[in-house]
């Protein structure tokens, strides 16, 4: 978008389960694993509802303590792919609703 102005489509199951993945490796990094885990859960949670993946697989997905729990949900979730569409796809736009204000309320 910022070199040219348009908006490219959202991407595929696969490409946001990679997103998603590295995103909570870059915090990660900053924050250790076992506090990045805590930290990440919730925008895990709106990538996951937005991939259309169930709610049994989300709250999973929340309950992971562990970096080895984390990717063992992140498998299953992967395996099960989206509740609608297809994971070679481009999923539909879905707006999540975030929270307003400063991330230490959320």
């Amino acid at each position: 978008f910022e070199t040219t102005g348009e908006i490219s489509p959202s991407g595929t199951f696969n490409d946001r389960l990679g997103l998603l993945l590295k995103q909570f490796s870059y915090l990660s990094e900053q924050v250790g694993p076992e506090r990045g885990i805590r930290m990440f859960r919730k925008m895990g949670h709106w990538y996951l509802k937005a991939m259309q993946v169930t709610k049994k697989l989300r709250h999973e997905f929340q309950q992971a303590s562990t970096v080895d729990e984390l990717m063992a949900c992140v498998d299953r979730i992967r395996e099960a792919g989206p509740v609608e569409g297809h994971r070679d796809g481009t999923l539909p736009d879905m707006h999540i609703p975030v929270p307003g204000g400063p991330v230490e309320r959320w």
